[in-house]
């Protein structure tokens, strides 16, 4: 689902654009079942084969309702089923956790309620298994009922070629998912598909991607997840290479305590054409955090460096580690322990950033404040502590974001609209696109937020306030290396449609910012950057405003730069030391990206 049809004409009524051409893209059909299952669904069983008299009653009944587990799971362990389709009649059965079988079919008929009885640990177990298929037709999988200990509804664990459709699953046990998709002993889950129906009341995520590859999720309503971390998806591994290529498309994820979608540990994750709406926190968000930095599961030497010496003289830190997995503009901060402490000239900030390699065999670096800005030639003191290439031996060490903990992330054509705090948030990734979303935004803060982040591409975005207040910015880049945004339309905030820190090498290309700027008096705001070009840009500066104010922007490019509107200040521009060519007073404006 992405939006329905009312939802639509109101919003295309209301002016707004990008809508049509979001919603357009309809949901296409959901990934066929294999061939081999389709003939399997003609040879059936029914469970009630299983049941009792007493049981069969009490199940079509839906009154006073008699635990069924054994039996279905008798049914499930049965010879008897081999290579046929495990029919559910209608009826609601209570039962408690059921483990499905490799090569199974379970077909539910219009009407069947799956109720987890109290301390059920769950409804269904998919361990350990192979093309294993949860038909669903729109069965409800009540997983609501009280339990003692954290459980989820529905479990893929080491599930390879399997799938649940059209399944409404309702609820989940304390701290716990209505689907989660893992691993047991045999490693993480791979082609799991989720096709369709919705996940409603989780108590921890709606769906969890824990340990699987090629993990997909179509067509699905989310809502009401809450807890921790309270999100609609998750995408978070405990190991590295678990949660690898995940695809989510066109969900309606809406009104959970904190995220719509949220990817904190994960490599290749594709979230597009998606619905994302009135989350407690943002619409859709990446981070590195949950387990990449325990003990036992960061690369040594790769995502957390042993430091051997600080240089007071030159700046110089060295490193254990070779230097290629260290590239140029790494976003890095310092962690001690026992006795450690780092040189006083990095206590005035939390993050800093690679800014030059020393040539040779051992691996030293400089780190700047931002990326080639106030790069640190020299320091205060040599640190204290225990100092050791080793980073489980050494007291001060460099904890480093790099590919493969939040990295390779595409967020394209999504509708994201009046999430509490943020529309989308872009942190401390590596390899991101950010393109052809309509980004539509009241929140606290800003609607688009790229932060301690390399390689990230802002393209063809529509971000419009909707009753934004105080100083809140259309985009607001942070320490972002290697940023391109392009033909982004910004309208309407206060703070600012483009509000840039620490973003030098950046390019800035056709971008189109309006009504923008009212709080701050500028449209644009840079600053603590160096040879950053903006290219082609079309801006109206508030009235009596600025189109772009610099602070510390050095060595940069202001090109083919079109003012519209009225009531610009005769020098629209405040800048240091960069090199200023305006359009041509003849050029047409050009018509905003619809």
């Amino acid at each position: 689902m992405i939006i329905t049809r009312r939802q639509t004409l109101a919003l295309a009524a209301a002016g707004l654009p990008n809508v049509a051409s979001i919603s357009s893209a309809a949901s296409p059909e959901a990934p066929p079942l294999p061939r081999e299952v389709l003939l399997q669904m003609a040879n059936q069983v029914s469970v009630f084969d299983f049941l009792t008299v007493a049981q069969s009653t009490a199940v079509r009944s839906g009154r006073d309702l008699i635990d069924v587990t054994d039996a279905i799971q008798a049914c499930l362990d049965s010879s008897a089923i081999r290579g046929r389709t495990v029919r559910f009649p209608a009826g609601t059965y209570l039962m408690g956790r059921v483990f499905v079988r490799s090569q199974t079919v379970l077909l539910m008929d219009k009407g069947v309620t799956l109720r987890k009885r109290p301390n059920g640990q769950g409804l269904l177990r998919l361990t350990h298994v192979e093309n294993t298929h949860i038909l669903c037709g729109g069965a409800t999988l009540d997983g609501s009922a009280a339990e003692s200990r954290p459980s989820h509804t529905v479990y893929f664990e080491s599930a390879r070629r399997c799938s649940i459709r059209d399944a409404q699953v309702l609820g989940s046990g304390p701290k716990g998912d209505c689907i989660y998709v893992g691993e047991g002993s045999q490693g993480p889950s791979e082609d799991v598909v989720i096709v369709g129906g919705s996940c409603a009341n989780a108590r921890r995520n709606g769906i969890s991607v824990v340990s699987g590859r090629r993990t997909l999720i179509h067509n699905v309503e989310i809502f009401g997840a809450a807890g921790a971390p309270g999100a609609g998806i998750d995408v978070e591994s405990n190991q590295f290479d678990r949660a690898t290529s995940t695809e989510i498309r066109h969900c309606n994820i809406h009104d959970n305590e904190k995220y719509g979608i949220v990817v904190v540990f994960a490599d290749g994750v594709s979230i597009h054409h998606n619905t994302v709406h009135r989350n407690g926190i943002d619409g859709i968000a990446t981070a590195v955090g949950g387990a990449v930095f325990e003990k036992g599961v960061y690369r040594p030497n790769v995502d957390i460096r042993g430091i051997s010496a600080f240089d007071p003289a030159s700046g110089w830190l060295t490193l254990g580690g070779d230097a290629a997995s260290l590239p140029l503009g790494t976003v890095v901060l310092f962690h001690t322990s026992g006795n450690g402490r780092v040189p006083t000239t990095f206590s005035s900030q939390v993050r800093w950033v690679v800014c030059e390699k020393q040539p040779g065999s051992v691996l030293r670096i400089r780190l700047g404040q931002y990326w080639q800005h106030e790069i640190k030639t020299n320091l205060s003191d040599a640190g204290a502590g225990r100092l050791d290439e080793d980073p489980g031996r050494s007291d001060v060490r460099l904890v480093c974001y790099v590919e493969g903990q939040s990295s390779n992330l595409d967020v394209s054509s999504n509708l994201v609209m009046d999430n509490a705090r943020r529309g989308i948030t872009i942190g401390a990734a590596v390899n991101a696109v950010v393109r052809s979303n309509y980004v539509m935004h009241g929140g606290s803060q800003q609607a688009v937020h790229i932060s301690f982040s390399r390689n990230v591409l802002v393209e063809a975005n529509t971000i419009e306030s909707r009753g934004s207040t105080g100083k809140n910015a259309g985009l607001l880049a942070l320490s972002a290396i290697q940023l391109r945004t392009m033909r982004n339309v910004i309208r309407g905030f206060p703070g600012g449609g483009i509000v840039a820190v620490g973003i030098s090498g950046a390019v800035m290309e056709q971008d189109d910012v309006a009504d923008c700027g009212i709080a701050a008096n500028t449209a644009m705001h840079l600053h603590f950057s160096r040879a950053v070009n903006i290219i082609g840009a079309q801006i109206a500066p508030p009235p009596a405003g600025l189109a772009v104010v610099t602070t510390e922007v050095t060595d940069s490019i202001f090109q083919d730069i079109l003012l519209r509107g009225s009531g610009v200040v005769a020098n629209p521009f405040r800048v240091e030391r960069n090199v200023v060519k305006p359009a041509a007073a003849s050029s047409a404006p050009r018509s905003p990206a619809r």
